[in-house]
């Protein structure tokens, strides 16, 4: 997928999320997924996504995988944190406050 491409799909994903249209962007990053595995914003806006609707055990696989693939990015490691701490799983949530 060209940079282009993608920075579209992330905007328009971000918009659908902002304009909490959740289950929309869920779609679009899922078929965005299905053609760039790697791409850790991708992951991060599903991780996202999955936490806005409480869907935690989504929303951790998929911060999970955005920390993943990139360690330096601190929103997923925050909103990973968060999930971790919703679901009472304290000690992990710290490690990712820190």
């Amino acid at each position: 997928m060209s940079n282009q491409t993608k920075n579209l799909i992330v905007d328009k994903a971000a918009s659908l999320m902002k304009s909490s249209l959740f289950f929309e962007a869920i779609e679009l990053i899922n078929s965005s997924i299905k053609i760039d595995k790697a791409d850790f914003q991708l992951y991060f806006l599903l991780g996202t996504s999955y936490l806005q609707i409480n869907n935690l055990d989504l929303a951790e696989l998929n911060l999970a995988k955005s920390v993943k693939l990139n360690e330096n990015f601190s929103g997923a490691a925050h909103n990973l944190g968060v999930v971790l701490n919703l679901k009472k799983k304290f000690f992990d949530a710290k490690i990712q406050f820190f």
